[in-house]
């Protein structure tokens, strides 16, 4: 993907959306690819690792990533469904369903992920803790809080979001 978007005048966008404002004079600023490595390696757990390589992947807000459900991994069509679980009493923010593409190599590593999962809890959460709960939101900041100190970056969830825009 990355070799895609440097054919199509990638740095352009990029320097664009460097430069972009929003709201009161903040920026977004996506993580560099050294800092990705950086912060992958760092991340020793393999649900951490998970984790992180997912928000940049697929740039879901937190909320988003915890109420992820098997059940909205389309791997027949590529999709990733963001959408309203009744069960759980959980919705997007705004409401709006969408879905995100997956390819190839997205697909494997997830559908790797599952059965690792599948071997030690059959739960419908694709990210939930060892027992088998449902991981919070505040679970993303304290793993990228842990991660963020060992490696020297400043690291927060919506930092994963703009590195996947």
């Amino acid at each position: 993907m990355r070799d895609f978007l440097a054919k199509k005048n990638y740095q352009i966008i990029k320097d664009y959306v460097d430069k972009y404002k929003l709201g009161r004079g903040t920026h977004r600023t996506a993580l560099a690819e050294e800092e990705i490595g950086k912060i992958y390696m760092e991340a020793k757990n393999p649900l951490f690792r998970i984790i992180i390589w997912f928000g940049i992947n697929f740039g879901l807000r937190p909320g988003e990533i915890f109420n992820l459900k098997i059940s909205d991994l389309d791997f027949q069509e590529g999709y990733v469904y963001v959408k309203p679980h009744q069960e759980d009493n959980w919705e997007p923010k705004e409401y709006k369903r969408r879905s995100i593409p997956m390819n190839k190599n997205q697909k494997r590593i997830l559908r790797n992920w599952i059965n690792h999962l599948r071997q030690k809890v059959d739960h419908n959460c694709v990210f939930h803790s060892i027992t088998g709960k449902k991981l919070a939101r505040s679970n993303l900041r304290y793993i990228l809080n842990k991660v963020s100190r060992k490696v020297g970056i400043q690291v927060y969830p919506k930092k994963l979001r703009y590195t996947y825009a």
